[in-house]
């Protein structure tokens, strides 16, 4: 379904950050009395935004994911592909598929 907008369709979603469940990590929701999976909170640790790889079609658009890196992979088994300002262009116009690697960006992790 994304093949195309992959190879001619890609944009950049600008965001204060994203939200992930924690794999396994729970707390009793004090509303409801139930156990829900612990939220975390990522952030760009010098920037107030944060960019992440984007395709769409249409009226639709998609986050890139990849293999998630060390600070993500205790919390989540994937993450957006977080672009760093002087990577946007590479995404839009140039060799996208290097950018698939994020072992080195790093985030900051909060519980929400």
């Amino acid at each position: 379904m994304w093949t195309e907008s992959l190879a001619h369709r890609r944009c950049i979603v600008p965001t204060f950050g994203f939200f992930e469940p924690h794999q396994s990590e729970t707390f009793i929701n004090p509303r409801t009395g139930k156990a829900n999976k612990q939220r975390y909170f990522f952030s760009e640790p010098s920037s107030p935004v944060l960019f992440i790889a984007g395709i769409h079609a249409g009226d639709r658009f998609s986050l890139m994911t990849t293999e998630p890196n060390d600070i993500m992979r205790p919390i989540h088994n994937r993450m957006p592909v977080v672009l760093r300002q002087e990577e946007l262009d590479t995404w839009l116009y140039g060799d996208y598929l290097s950018l698939a690697n994020r072992s080195s960006v790093v985030l900051l992790a909060r519980k929400d």
